[in-house]
């Protein structure tokens, strides 16, 4: 309930998982500065995507300031907050600078200037830490965090050779894995999103393909302690703060070829 004394905002997403993750996680970071602002966000989302669990989201929100709701309840003046509309001529493509721009779009609709937020897509997200540590020790310390499952747009329709490439690093690596494959490998079938996201902070390499698993791994945690990323997707997506690599299943065997030449972790 919004009291006399707050101002309320209502943005909504009508997309997928990925998408309203990216945008809640924001919210969160700027929780702090939103109730000392006396500031109350109404969030629409679509609840009859499958993937769009009101617990996933519910990991992201800060319930004092942020409400979910439905999109059939989204008023006329309700903003858009959608990576598929380019911010000064930057598309998603340049992930990391578009989410500068996009946070920062979002601070001056509500009219924030606080110096101490900092718009990006690596945010500091400190409760990773907790949900780390109530982690089954299996999950921990992993050498390679594989998140090899199909996109649910079109991003990654054939993930037989990555699921290959996983069995393949499991002869030598502590590895987990997004998708089952079978019961020698550890997978994150049982895991939330928030859980994956906690792995990605101590793992040392990342292997993902272009989908939602991969949105909670962007913290700056896993920026800093991440050695190399792995992208694997035909799509044009472009970092520039983290040592990553580009591939496909035309040039799959380049990561195996990195993970063979290793010789200590």
């Amino acid at each position: 309930m919004t009291t006399p004394d707050q101002t309320q905002f209502h943005f909504y997403n009508y997309c997928h998982i990925g998408d309203n993750i990216l945008n809640l996680k924001f919210f969160l970071y700027i929780s702090r500065i939103l109730k000392k602002q006396h500031i109350k966000i109404n969030y629409y989302y679509n609840t009859e995507w499958p993937y769009n669990k009101l617990d996933t989201l519910m990991a992201y929100v800060d319930p004092d300031i942020v409400t979910l709701k439905s999109m059939k309840e989204r008023p006329s003046n309700a903003i858009l907050l959608w990576m598929g509309n380019s911010i000064k001529g930057i598309d998603y493509f340049n992930f990391e600078h578009y989410f500068e721009l996009f946070y920062a779009n979002i601070l001056k609709h509500m009219m924030i200037v606080e110096p101490s937020i900092v718009p990006s897509l690596w945010l500091e997200e400190p409760f990773l830490d907790t949900v780390y540590e109530t982690l089954d020790s299996k999950y921990k310390d992993i050498d390679i965090l594989i998140l090899n499952n199909t996109g649910s747009s079109g991003q990654y329709n054939n993930n037989s050779p990555l699921l290959e490439l996983t069995k393949h690093l499991h002869n030598r690596f502590n590895i987990v894995s997004s998708v089952y494959i079978n019961d020698d490998i550890k997978t994150a079938t049982n895991l939330s999103l928030i859980q994956i996201g906690a792995i990605s902070t101590h793992t040392k390499y990342i292997i993902s393909t272009w989908s939602s698993p991969n949105v909670p791994c962007m913290n700056n945690a896993a920026k800093t302690n991440v050695r190399h990323w792995f992208f694997v997707t035909d799509m044009k997506i472009t970092f520039t703060s983290i040592k990553c690599t580009y591939a496909n299943n035309a040039t799959m065997n380049n990561i195996k070829d990195f993970f063979d030449a290793l010789t200590l972790l």
